[in-house]
């Protein structure tokens, strides 16, 4: 039986880098959504994690 399972590193790093490059966009649309770069810069380190 045949696996499905890429053996190519080309292919494991650009699913890597397709999971790092959602989780910055994601991760930005939540900090503009929630008042935006500046709000965020000035917060307190305790205050950056959710909660």
């Amino acid at each position: 039986m045949k696996s499905h399972i890429p053996k190519d590193w080309r292919i494991w790093f650009a699913i890597g880098l397709t999971f790092f490059w959602s989780c910055f966009c994601f991760l930005t649309i939540y900090i503009v959504r929630n008042g935006g770069w500046g709000s965020f810069l000035d917060l307190p380190i305790e205050q950056m994690a959710p909660s």
